[in-house]
């Protein structure tokens, strides 16, 4: 859950300007055999209809819809035509599997009886995934779902789990089997009261103080040259809890590792150098992109049950040709860090993946990821999973000499969507997990333990704003980087920045992917450098490209978008949710302040800055507390009055503010080159 908090249904009220011509000519990928069975049952089902035929003959409807699933994979798309209205449709893409149960819940219900009673006997016999996914539904599907969820409970994957039950519910709605989506509610009520309450790290807060303060790296930090950087498009650090309780910041070269002593101010930090763990001493990290392209946000990315980080390093190159000497792509690294052997309590790296090669004494042996990948920033580790976008540098032909390691996702069943496409070709022929030009934008899932692929799935063909520039693909500062992966309930969201979307599940399989407004490379829009905010009613995206902001709803069965999209106007960047009302980072006149947009769209300032002083980073808000950063104070506001300000802390001299976070309990401002604790009181 969110520290957010709900909106309420208002916010649809909130966005509802009119968004204006898309101006997006992004790839948006469909299955074309999919696309024409789902067609063609389309088609042969409204001349039934008009012609008023026998109701038998809705066979070779079905036979149609059941066949473009048969014809796909899980993470296909088709046309939205015939499953959304006609202006969303326009936009936006449905996996297979939701489109064919969108066509069956607007049948009626005999109809819907007369689908499953056809295919029943051919699900009872697939069994496992396979029938859950082939035959939606009907009760086979229904109570595989129920068992796989069930399966995922027992290994403590409780948002697996979900997704399973609430699968398992939908077939047996439409099958009309009342008793057994009742189990499956039952199940999934047992995880929703289970689920902890909004944290609150500043509930009674007065004011906030640095209690400690440490440069990562040392370099001179110019206030003017800051003033010059756009809100949220800088270099953006970040930090991750780990499972024994130490504390990791990520710079761009190195990093603070706080323990106990560290962060009760009694002890200086440990450095970690991760110039060192990567190995590569004929070149600096330089993991940095222009303002332009959206900035580079170092946020690594911890679970509760791991005792691992897992980080993005360094940039990549794409391949290129001068003078005849070609010069070979060479991707980034990711990486998970964890104790390092020995007394020292330092990390150590457990796996990585760097091009398509797997490193570390945990890595998975054999396994070929096939392709030079830049891993974008905001990877999310997740129930055994590391999820993370990345951008291929060079061409990756689709097959390989050399057979991968099958991989299946962990405590799963057997099925089309354990790894099916990564084990099965003969040995000469094998697939590679990722195939494509340059600038195809992939999603992945690997394990947790091991780095091996469990899953991966073709987002889009980017198209940076700079496309006009000449060495857009030469300078790795000129390309579009990908917002950090959002969790909004429970599905995946990735916003490419390039014009796409996209809500995933956690197998990967995709619910709808939508295109969204862009606007001129020269014009002002939103960050893009941080994660889509979740809210009771789906999750707010801002994309980088874009002059506008979309409440979607990553869920099955929902409308995609809701409302129209919101302009960007005088906003700077968002905040969240609140009361009602939505927050913003703006300008009130000449001056910086604090927005608020009501219910029915009008904006209003909260507080304005004083002359000459910014917003520096992201805001931290809490169901009770507001808390922002300028590049000279630090402002609480309490948000259960009407966000009546609290206090206006000065910083010290040698801070220049950055991005509000709570991690581990404890509240830090995270500046450009420098990590500060703050002090929560309560007086």
């Amino acid at each position: 859950m969110s520290v957010l908090g709900p909106l309420g249904l208002c916010l649809p009220l909130i966005l509802g300007s009119q968004e204006g011509p898309l101006a997006n000519g992004a790839f948006q990928p469909v299955a074309e055999r999919a696309w024409e069975l789902l067609a063609a049952g389309d088609t042969l089902l409204a001349d039934l209809q008009e012609e008023g035929v026998d109701p038998g003959r809705l066979g070779r409807v079905f036979d149609s819809w059941q066949q473009a699933l048969a014809a796909s994979e899980p993470g296909d798309a088709v046309p939205g035509e015939g499953a959304l209205d006609e202006a969303l449709a326009a936009r936006c893409a449905l996996g297979v599997e939701e489109a064919v149960l969108r066509r069956l819940e607007g049948l009626t219900a005999p109809d819907r009886e007369a689908f499953r009673t056809r295919f029943e006997p051919l699900a009872a016999a697939s069994g496992g995934s396979a029938c859950e996914r082939l035959y939606p539904g009907t009760r086979a599907a229904a109570e595989a779902a129920l068992r796989l969820g069930d399966e995922a409970a027992e290994l403590g994957w409780e948002q697996r789990a979900s997704t399973w039950w609430q699968r398992s519910a939908r077939h047996a709605r439409l099958s009309g089997l009342d008793e057994l989506a009742a189990a499956a509610e039952r199940r999934q009520g047992w995880i929703d009261r289970a689920a902890p309450e909004a944290p609150d790290p500043l509930r009674g807060a007065t004011s906030l103080g640095v209690s400690s303060s440490h440069a990562i790296e040392g370099f001179l930090v110019r206030p003017d040259a800051l003033r010059r950087v756009p809100l949220g498009r800088g270099m953006r650090l970040g930090a991750a809890a780990l499972g024994d309780g130490r504390l990791l910041v990520q710079g761009p070269r190195r990093g603070l590792l706080y323990d106990g002593a560290a962060l009760r101010g009694g002890a200086r930090p440990r450095m970690v150098d991760f110039e060192a763990l990567v190995d590569r001493d004929f070149r600096t990290l330089s993991p940095f992109a222009a303002p332009s392209a959206g900035g580079w946000s170092l946020l690594p990315s911890a679970s509760d049950d791991a005792l691992s980080a897992v980080v993005v390093v360094d940039r990549g190159d794409p391949s290129r040709t001068v003078g005849g000497v070609v010069t070979p792509a060479r991707g980034n690294r990711l990486m998970a860090l964890g104790p390092a052997p020995g007394i020292d309590g330092g990390l150590g790296v457990q796996w990585a993946r760097e091009g398509s090669r797997a490193l570390g004494p945990a890595a998975a042996a054999g396994e070929l990821l096939g392709a030079t990948p830049e891993f974008q920033p905001g990877p999310l580790q997740l129930e055994g999973l590391v999820l993370v976008t990345a951008r291929l540098m060079g061409d990756a032909p689709a097959r390989d000499t050399v057979r991968p390691r099958p991989q299946a996702p962990e405590g799963s069943a057997p099925g089309p969507e354990a790894g099916e496409d990564r084990g099965s070709a003969p040995l000469e022929e094998a697939p590679r997990a990722l195939t494509g030009v340059e600038g195809d934008l992939w999603l992945l899932a690997l394990s947790s333990s091991t780095g091996a692929v469990t899953w991966s799935r073709f987002l889009t063909r980017a198209s940076d704003l700079s496309g006009n520039m000449p060495l857009r693909m030469r300078a790795p500062e000129l390309r579009s980087v990908g917002m950090p992966l959002g969790l909004a309930h429970g599905r995946l969201l990735c916003c490419t920045n390039t014009g796409l979307v996209t809500a995933h599940e956690l197998d990967g399989r995709l619910v709808w992917s939508l295109r969204t407004r862009r606007r001129e490379a020269s014009a002002a829009g939103w960050p893009g450098s941080r994660r889509p905010l979740e809210t009771e009613a789906g999750a707010l995206v801002a994309p980088g490209d874009s002059d506008h902001a979309y409440l979607v709803d990553p869920r099955p069965g929902a409308a995609p978008l809701l409302g129209q999209p919101t302009p960007l106007g005088s906003a700077l960047d968002l905040i969240g949710p609140s009361g009602g009302r939505l927050l913003l980072m703006g300008r009130d006149g000449a001056r910086a302040g604090l927005l608020q947009v009501d219910e029915e769209g009008r904006e209003s300032p909260i507080l304005n800055l004083a002359a000459g002083e910014r917003f520096t980073g992201t805001a931290l808000l809490t169901p009770s507390r507001l808390a922002l950063a300028t590049d000279r104070r630090i402002y609480l506001f309490d948000m259960e009055e009407n966000a009546r300000l609290l206090a206006a802390a000065g910083l010290p001299e040698d801070a220049h503010g950055g991005d509000l976070v709570a991690v581990g309990g404890q509240i830090l401002l995270l500046g450009v080159d420098r990590a500060s604790l703050l002090e929560i009181r309560r007086d």
